[in-house]
C-alpha cells in the first residue's frame, strides 16, 4: 500500500476528519493499494498523554561500588597498567578486566563494559 497525500489538520481533505476528531488530530494519509484497486483514509490520532519521564538511572550508576566487565585489548598496555594501578583483576578465563563501576567511569571507559559481573 502507498501514501499518496499527508495532510495536515486544516488542510483541504482533512475538514470532516478535523470536526470529528479535533485536536486530537495529527495527520490525514490518503493511500492506495494498486492490487486491489482501492483508495483508503487514514487519520493518526494522539490517544493518550503525559508528563516525559526521565530516562532510568542505569544500575551501575545506582550502585557505584558494582563489578562491571571491561573489555580492554592486548595491545592496550597504558590501559592495563592504569586498571591494574586503581585495583581492576584480570580474569583470564573470560579475557576480561572486572572493577567497580566508579573506577570505570573515573578512567572513562563506560563505553567498554561488556557484561556486569557477579561477585564471587
Amino acid at each position: 500500500m502507498e501514501v499518496i497525500k499527508t495532510l495536515k489538520p486544516g488542510q483541504d481533505g482533512t475538514k470532516y476528519y478535523q470536526n470529528k476528531f479535533g485536536e486530537r488530530l495529527i495527520c490525514v494519509r490518503y493511500r492506495r493499494d494498486k492490487n486491489k484497486n482501492l483508495r483508503y483514509t487514514t487519520v493518526e490520532l494522539i490517544m493518550d498523554e503525559g508528563p516525559i519521564r526521565p530516562y532510568p538511572v542505569p544500575d551501575s550508576e545506582l550502585y557505584p561500588n558494582k563489578l562491571v566487565w571491561i573489555k580492554v585489548f592486548y595491545t592496550e598496555v597504558d590501559y592495563q597498567n592504569r586498571i591494574k594501578q586503581i585495583g581492576g583483576t584480570w580474569d583470564n578465563d573470560r579475557k576480561i578486566w572486572k572493577l567497580p563501576f566508579h573506577k570505570v567511569k573515573a578512567l572513562g571507559l563506560e563505553s567498554r563494559i561488556v557484561k556486569v559481573a557477579n561477585p564471587k
